[in-house]
Formats: structure tokens, C-alpha cells, sequence
């Protein structure tokens, strides 16, 4: 599962955003939750399949595990999932701005 790669991507002890949705009922409808990384993925452990975000409390990155199981990035993410190269994920590249 994508929650299994929290750990390598992210620091256990860091403080994040935690934004849960539940698409199937009610796409429409976010809950925000704040704690660790580590706390985070042993709550997704013990919990059925659900899309969710990440987000650094800095906004200087967000993840996002979508309902088709992959594990999505941006931002000052993206070079340690490139580095990790792991099945399922996907790395958006930032667009340059043109002057």
C-alpha cells in the first residue's frame, strides 16, 4: 500500500496536515487533522481504502494516495520519490514560468 512509503519519504516525527475525503460518499466533504507522520500511517493501517493528503505544515510539498492506489507529489517532494523510484508512484514536474 502507498501509507507504507510515508516513513521512507517522509520524517516519523514530523508534523503535518492530514486531509482525509471519502469519495465514494461524498466527494465533496474534506476532514483536516493535524499529527506525525508515524501517527498517521498507523491510523491508514488500521483503515479501509480512502483517498487523503499530506501536506507540510510549510505548504512546501503535498502527497496524495488516491482511491487507485497510487501515491501522488509535488512540490520539495518530488526528488526523494525520484530518488526512492517506488511502484505506483507518480511525480508531477513543476511547469517553468516563462518570462
Amino acid at each position: 500500500m502507498a501509507f507504507d512509503y510515508l516513513i521512507p519519504l517522509l520524517d516519523a516525527q514530523e508534523r503535518v496536515w492530514f486531509v482525509a475525503c471519502d469519495i465514494d460518499h461524498d466527494p465533496s466533504k474534506f476532514w483536516l487533522f493535524q499529527g506525525t507522520v508515524e501517527a498517521i500511517q498507523l491510523l491508514l493501517q488500521e483503515h479501509s481504502h480512502f483517498e487523503y493528503y499530506l501536506v507540510s505544515k510549510e505548504y512546501t510539498w503535498l502527497l496524495c494516495h488516491t482511491d487507485h492506489d497510487a501515491l501522488v507529489g509535488l512540490g520539495s517532494i518530488i526528488p526523494k520519490m525520484k530518488e526512492l523510484n517506488f511502484p505506483g508512484a507518480t511525480v508531477l514536474i513543476e511547469a517553468k514560468k516563462e518570462n
